[in-house]
């Protein structure tokens, strides 16, 4: 993976797991509906600092397969009903799809500058991995 194509994968992850998020903070209750959207609120950051560094070029609607994700969890949620724990659920595995890129990413050669906000922004990740356990039961 080039550094230029590194920084595009994360931005569609980062897009990606936002929108995962803004969507579930209908389904979750009141303790975790605040976070999610201070988590999507970040997501939305890391974006905006991400495309700093590819000279603000780099635009990413999302992934097709997040699209299909999205309408099996309205499937699923059709059948079974809303859940707080599934809909936390789904934000955990977008999570750890998003840090999966992270981790490649990081394999690769960065800049000084580069490489201090993608570890700052996994760090977050991290981070945003405890809360998430922390409202999902």
């Amino acid at each position: 993976m080039k550094t230029s194509n590194g920084i595009d994968q994360l931005i569609g992850a980062c897009v990606d797991d936002k929108r995962m998020l803004e969507r579930e903070i209908a389904e979750v209750g009141d303790r975790a509906r605040p976070m999610l959207g201070e988590l999507a609120a970040e997501r939305g950051r890391f974006v905006s600092e991400l495309r700093a560094f590819s000279g603000g070029a780099a635009r990413h609607g999302g992934s097709p397969i997040e699209l299909l994700r999205e309408l099996g969890r309205r499937l699923e949620r059709a059948a079974t009903g809303p859940s707080n724990t599934d809909a936390v659920a789904a934000c955990r595995r977008s999570l750890r799809r998003t840090e999966a890129r992270y981790d490649k990413a990081l394999q690769l050669s960065w800049p000084d500058e580069v490489r201090t906000v993608l570890l700052s922004q996994r760090d977050r990740l991290n981070q945003s991995r405890d809360m998430l356990i922390s409202v999902q039961y």
